[in-house]
C-alpha cells in the first residue's frame, strides 16, 4: 500500500511557471512533462493522504529518472533500473528491476510520461484562482485518473489527486517545491552503510 502513496510525484518536477492561467489543459500537461527534462534536480516536501486516511508526511529528491523517498515508514532509491525499499517493520531491503506496472507504483515521473501518451485532459470546474486539471490515462494504464491543482496566480502546485485501477485514491498536498542541485548516481542507490543491520532481499 505504502508503493501507491508515491505514485505521480514526478509533478513536483514542473517549475512553478508551467501552470498558467490561460493555458489549455493539454498545454499544461505538455510544459509539465517539457519541464522534467529540463530541470536538474526537485527537492519536495508533501503531505499524502490515501482512502481518507491520516495524513503522511514525506519527502522526495527527483532527478531526471532517478529518485530518492522518505515516508514514516518507508525508503526508496531508484537509479533508473534498480530500485531498493527499505521497510521500517520489516527491517528489510527489497531489491528488484521493477516492471513498468511496478515502477508506475513508485516512479514519480511514470505519471507524466502517461499523461502525455493517449490521455484524455480537460479542465475542470474551480475558483477564479485555481486552475483544475482532469487527466484520464488510455487503456491498460497504472491509475483511472488523476486530477491536479495549481494556483492561477502564483503557479504553485497546490495538490494532485490519484484514483487507482482498483479504486484507491491518493491525495498529495505539496508544502514546498524547490530547485537542487544534480546528485552523484550513487545517491539513488541503496548504501549498506546507511543502514547496516538491514536484510537485504534480492528479488530480482
Amino acid at each position: 500500500m505504502l508503493k501507491k502513496l508515491t505514485i505521480i510525484l514526478a509533478i513536483v518536477l514542473a517549475p512553478v511557471s508551467l501552470f498558467g492561467a490561460k493555458k489549455s489543459a493539454s498545454q499544461v500537461i505538455n510544459s509539465i512533462s517539457a519541464s522534467l527534462t529540463k530541470a536538474d534536480a526537485i527537492e519536495a516536501s508533501f503531505k499524502i493522504v490515501q482512502n481518507g486516511d491520516q495524513a503522511i508526511s514525506g519527502t522526495a529528491f527527483i532527478q531526471g529518472t532517478k529518485f530518492t523517498l522518505t515516508l514514516p515508514q518507508m525508503r526508496a532509491w531508484y537509479d533508473g533500473k534498480t530500485q531498493w525499499t527499505y521497510s521500517n517493520d520489516t527491517k528489510e531491503v527489497s531489491v528488484i528491476e521493477p516492471t513498468k506496472e511496478e515502477l508506475a507504483e513508485t516512479n514519480p515521473l511514470s505519471i507524466i510520461s502517461a499523461c502525455t501518451k493517449g490521455c484524455k485532459v480537460r479542465r475542470l470546474a474551480s475558483a477564479a484562482d485555481v486552475d483544475k486539471i482532469e487527466v484520464t490515462p488510455a487503456a491498460n494504464s497504472s491509475f483511472r485518473k488523476a486530477v491536479v491543482t495549481a494556483s492561477a496566480s502564483s503557479n504553485f502546485l497546490k495538490e494532485i489527486v490519484v484514483t487507482m485501477n482498483d479504486g484507491n485514491t491518493a491525495a498529495i498536498t505539496f508544502n514546498t517545491l524547490k530547485k537542487a542541485a544534480k546528485k552523484p548516481d550513487s545517491y539513488f542507490r541503496f548504501n549498506k552503510k546507511l543502514i547496516p543491520d538491514a536484510e537485504i532481499v534480492d528479488l530480482r
